[in-house]
């Protein structure tokens, strides 16, 4: 059968036969070698989709000679569908059924093949759903033919159960819109945490926006910040605008789109991560909160919260005009992402303090974070993880991995945090024999602790150094600590441990390694980048590996410092209550120092009184008539005298 798509006339094959298998691998091999050496493979159109519905019964080499820069879609379907006697048989059940379910006034045939046409399996009526998929193996199995050692890179627009085994998926014909049907970037939210739950877990949609209105400044921002946390990205326009390429834009904006690709490139290391978990074990990358904190009722709200693998949670700003990002913030410990970079001649910026959001439970679920359209939006890091990250963003991966690993500790209230950073060899096919698994537990307040690294594979590691060379030098190790207050806790500033820290001095750290195949271990002392002395920079500490550690099988990383903390109430009282028990103790003890005063002036002035009157017997005048009035008092040893029948002193 023969439609329409971009390239003109066009001709869709059977990939329902098996015999199909060697042509597209042939085909595919032609323009490896006589045109390009591809990549990769983008599979658009695969629904099918065809601008012309039905059948064109054109002949064999027919030249296209419509030119699509200044299309007209008003007038295309009279100027080539029918034209051409593009369409579908209306007297068939299967084009024009009784009961139509469409509900858009279209045919079933509309925009895409007579449902008539035939297929090794039957009727195109009973395949259209799969037929991308089929395309995306036959696609996957050809690259493989052609690049036997590399993983297909296929990005498909149909997809079916099971396409996540064999191509990426970006949401379609989206639009430049803040949100609404067809989909614009509230939307894209949706349509990438569906994705994942279908098992396709390298999503993305197109940044800006494919259709619609040309997109604003403000829009593409803010695009741009939510799609960097997209494990697929891309900004992509249709050929009705003006297009937005980032040079296009202001300077602001410029950097803006520079801080979000450059945070990614950083996040590598934990994407790839999620992506291999999602592969290996199905779970999600990006997802909704509600299927990581499943025991939370608070978590299933309707929010624009993305998580990203099981650790990172994001906050985007999907309205207009908004300055504030707002969403769900599970119940726990969450610390504000760590946003330091360092080469070897920058080290100040790791200096900022670790930020905490505590959110305690039973508190409202939504929480809002102040977000200037050219901010990065909130980025947190849940309390007891470990996320693997690049020191900082190179121009290419290679140079961001030459870069060194930097691991963010987010310590919980127990003081524990675990994580895991995964390795592969770039083998064939992707499975448990050719990755390899770094796992971090960390086990310690700011007063002391570890840091643990034990690597485990599922074959044994012929030269590990080889395989995985100097991986940790340079590197950098950041560990945050709950011991502060909590930047938000959705109302009051809460320490979630009932301590803050006051001083840190004496902070030390060394590293210890063990090669596995030497057998040999070794202790390399660790540069303090933050936290040497004064407050320890806010709850953080970070070392710098030197260049001349590699941590291969085992390794650890262990710190001590000497702590100051100041004790708050043991339910962790928040800052206000903290503010008004200190106000009650000072209030309180200036009252009884008062008193004191009060007390002593009144017995020096009876004594100055006393001395006036000459009465140095300290005699005691009585306006009770029972005694006389020179009656000596009993209290100063002067006799107590009494009249009879009168009661005694007291």
């Amino acid at each position: 059968m023969v439609g329409v798509v971009w390239p003109g006339w066009t001709a869709f094959p059977d990939f329902t036969n098996p015999t199909i298998q060697g042509w597209w691998t042939s085909e595919i091999q032609k323009y490896f070698k006589d045109q390009v050496e591809l990549d990769g493979m983008w599979t658009d159109m695969n629904e099918i989709a065809s601008f012309c519905g039905g059948s064109c019964p054109v002949a064999p080499g027919t030249p296209w000679t419509y030119n699509w820069s200044t299309v007209n879609w008003d007038t295309f379907d009279a100027q080539i569908c029918q034209a051409n006697s593009c369409g579908a048989d209306m007297a068939s059940t299967l084009d024009a059924p009784p009961f139509n379910p469409l509900t858009n006034g279209n045919e079933l045939y509309t925009k895409t093949l007579d449902m008539n046409a035939t297929t090794s399996l039957g009727q195109y009526y009973h395949v259209k759903a799969f037929y991308g998929h089929m395309e995306n193996i036959a696609t996957h199995t050809a690259l493989l033919q052609n690049r036997p050692h590399d993983r297909p890179f296929i990005v498909t627009r149909a997809t079916f159960i099971g396409s996540g085994r064999y191509a990426f998926h970006w949401t379609g014909d989206n639009q430049a819109l803040w949100d609404g049907p067809p989909g614009g970037l509230a939307a894209s939210i949706q349509g990438v945490q569906a994705s994942n739950l279908w098992g396709i877990h390298m999503v993305g949609s197109d940044i800006g926006g494919f259709l619609g209105p040309d997109t604003t400044e403000e829009l593409i921002v803010r695009w741009y910040q939510l799609g960097g946390y997209y494990t697929f990205m891309r900004n992509h326009r249709g050929l009705d605008g003006p297009g937005q390429e980032p040079y296009k834009f202001s300077p602001k904006a410029q950097t803006s789109f520079k801080e979000a690709i450059s945070r990614r490139y950083r996040m590598l290391p934990y994407i790839f991560g999620a992506l291999l978990d999602g592969a290996l074990s199905g779970t999600p990358a990006l997802t909704h909160p509600s299927v990581i904190f499943s025991n939370d009722p608070a978590a299933y709200a309707e929010t624009p919260t993305l998580m990203m693998g099981s650790d990172l949670l994001v906050i985007p700003v999907v309205i207009e005009g908004s300055k504030t990002a707002t969403g769900i913030v599970p119940t726990g410990v969450w610390y504000a992402m760590d946003e330091s970079t360092v080469d070897s001649n920058i080290v100040s910026a790791y200096l900022a303090p670790a930020v905490r959001i505590f959110h305690q439970q039973g508190t409202t679920s939504n929480m809002s974070f102040p977000c200037d359209t050219y901010d990065s939006i909130p980025s947190l890091q849940r309390a007891g993880s470990i996320v693997p990250l690049h020191n900082y963003a190179g121009m290419l991966v290679e140079h961001s991995k030459a870069s060194g690993y930097r691991l963010v500790a987010a310590m919980d209230q127990d003081y524990l945090a675990t994580g895991h950073l995964r390795l592969d060899t770039n083998d064939n096919p992707l499975n448990d024999t050719n990755t390899y698994v770094y796992r971090f537990t960390a086990d310690g307040s700011m007063d002391g602790g570890s840091l643990a690294v034990i690597l485990e594979s599922a074959v044994d590691i012929p030269n590990p150094t080889t395989t995985f060379p100097e991986l940790f030098n340079g590197s950098t190790i950041v560990l945050q600590f709950p011991d502060i207050n909590a930047q938000q806790t959705n109302g009051a500033e809460r320490s979630p441990t009932g301590r803050i820290v006051t001083a840190v001095k004496n902070l030390k750290a060394f590293v210890t390694v063990y090669d596995p195949h030497t057998q040999s271990s070794s202790e390399v002392a660790v540069s303090v980048v933050g936290g040497k002395q004064g407050t320890g920079v806010g709850g953080k500490y970070v070392f710098r590996l030197p260049t001349s550690v590699s941590i291969i099988g085992f390794g650890s990383l262990s710190w001590s410092a000497d702590v100051t903390y100041l004790d708050l109430a043991e339910d962790s009282m928040s800052k206000a209550d903290m503010w008004k028990h200190i106000a009650f103790y000072v209030i309180g003890g200036a009252a009884l120092l008062l008193i004191a005063l009060a007390t002593v002036v009144g017995v020096l002035y009876s004594r100055l009184v006393r001395l006036k009157r000459g009465g140095g017997d300290d005699s005691v005048q009585y306006e009770d008539n029972r005694y006389s009035t020179s009656q000596s008092s009993p209290l100063n040893g002067g006799g107590g005298k009494r009249k009879s029948g009168e009661g005694d002193w007291y």
